[in-house]
């Protein structure tokens, strides 16, 4: 394992983690679009530096600008949007859970399009993810029910 991809994705791991609580903390009173913006715009700039010494060897497609537009703008920023809400509704513990969630449904979404196969292993693995959303995402009256108490 590079110590240094290892580095990068405990960084970011950090900064997820980080954000939730610090914008339950001590965002709420603060317009979520400006809140959205500034995420956005630092993100631009952190990344920008790693992308001008990563440029492409031949100009990319119509097709690949648009898409990097598109998942860029609109699927990044609904996601923020509806992450800050989520934030605003549930609290911060609870909408880290929906993280989880994403190697479930890449595994889900890559069987389907890309004709994946899903071992035993991957489909014990999603039930243990599943299972451990359950757990972060109930409270001891959820668990007295699910116990017959």
């Amino acid at each position: 394992i590079d110590p240094y991809s290892a580095a990068i994705c405990l960084a970011g791991s950090f900064c997820y983690a980080f954000s939730g609580v610090f914008i339950q903390k001590y965002c709420i009173n603060i317009n979520k679009m400006v809140l959205i913006g500034w995420s956005l715009i630092f993100g631009t700039i952190l990344l920008l530096p790693i992308s001008l010494f990563n440029l492409p060897t031949s100009f990319p497609s119509n097709n690949a600008i648009l898409s990097v537009i598109w998942l860029g703008v609109v699927s990044t920023g609904l996601s923020f949007i509806g992450y800050v809400r989520l934030i605003e509704k549930v609290g911060a513990v609870k909408t880290s859970t929906v993280a989880y969630f994403l190697p479930v449904f890449g595994i889900i979404w890559g069987n389907i399009f890309l004709d994946e196969l899903v071992s035993f292993l991957i489909i014990i693995g999603c039930i243990m993810v599943l299972i451990g959303v359950f757990f972060a995402t109930s409270n001891d009256k959820n668990l007295e029910t699910v116990d017959g108490k």
